[in-house]
């Protein structure tokens, strides 16, 4: 890792949580001046992070570490995510004798601009993946880009097969 990198990151550092939660330990021990001492460190702390908080673009840039956002690569996480559907979500629940029943998620032939975020089984949660089959009696949580999207894929799901 190069120098300046490094500078930046020592400079982010780790602030604020830890040493409030290091400062709670005199006061549940019963230590004289403990509230005091509790009080100077979250002061510290919270200053601390105000100080550096607002500076963090500004050594960045002194640095040379900081991208302009139109040169920043997308990463694979970042394409997926801004691919997610956000604008409607429905549960569907699968009957038995469903056309979705006993099959892998990957093998239903989804829309690109659905997916299924979740399924309920019993008394349990799934996160799902492509190879996950679909039991009867499931509860499936569908995200899509719009409701005509949602209304097609509960017909898909829910029509009659085997």
């Amino acid at each position: 890792m190069k120098i300046r990198r490094r500078f930046y990151i020592s400079w982010v550092g780790f602030r604020g949580a830890v040493p409030i939660v290091f400062a709670t330990y005199p006061l549940l021990a019963g230590i004289d001046q403990a509230e005091m001492i509790f009080n100077i460190v979250f002061f510290i702390s919270v200053t601390s992070v105000m100080i550096q908080g607002t500076t963090l673009t500004l050594v960045a840039k002194w640095l040379g570490v900081a991208l302009p956002e139109r040169v920043k690569p997308i990463s694979e996480t970042e394409k997926f995510i801004s691919e997610i559907p956000k604008s409607a979500m429905k549960e569907i629940s699968v009957a038995p004798a469903c056309y979705a029943v006993d099959r892998r998620i990957v093998d239903l032939g989804f829309p690109k601009s659905t997916i299924i975020a979740m399924i309920k089984r019993g008394d349990r949660y799934i996160t799902p993946s492509g190879s996950t089959v679909i039991e009867p009696n499931d509860t499936l949580l569908i995200l899509s880009d719009d409701e005509k999207s949602l209304r097609n894929i509960q017909d898909y799901l829910t029509k009659p097969g085997k």
